[in-house]
């Protein structure tokens, strides 16, 4: 990793969705784009992050338990204002690449979005920082919704 810094590793690539939007259509959003999470709000307006953790704490209770009734009332009952996470961290454009690790490591989380200012211009998650192989430091899992 040396001394990479986060404007040279993040992905401008994001997807946003207002937080009025059903839970289903945002795991419907997840699923198609093949995406782990969404981001909530505009750039100059970051309001949280909606991931496939927080899919599953919602919703995964009902899918274990292979009630499709519940399931269909709880993606239809909330919205991914209700369900997504607020208290995320950010790192700024000109951080480096180590300290986004570090970030991701202390909040146990997997995507950071870059800031320029106070406007969201990136994000970087663990796959673009995070050496692969058995001396790869352990991050927080990012589980996959079922299809």
């Amino acid at each position: 990793m040396g001394h990479s810094m986060v404007k040279d590793v993040m992905s401008a690539w994001m997807h946003w969705v207002p937080p009025e939007m059903l839970l289903d259509d945002a795991i419907t959003r997840l699923r198609i784009l093949r995406v782990s999470h969404l981001f909530v709000g505009t750039p100059d307006k970051l309001m949280g992050v909606l991931s496939e953790r927080e899919v599953q704490r919602a919703v995964g209770p009902a899918l274990a338990a292979d009630n499709q009734a519940e399931y269909e009332q709880l993606v239809n009952g909330f919205t991914v204002e209700e369900i997504m996470e607020r208290d995320g961290v950010c790192v700024e454009l000109d951080a480096t690449a180590t300290e986004a690790v570090q970030l991701m490591r202390d909040n146990n989380t997997y995507v950071v979005p870059v800031l320029d200012g106070c406007v969201v211009v990136g994000q970087v998650t663990q796959r673009e920082v995070v050496p692969v192989g058995d001396d790869a430091p352990k991050m927080p899992y990012a589980p996959a919704l079922a299809a």
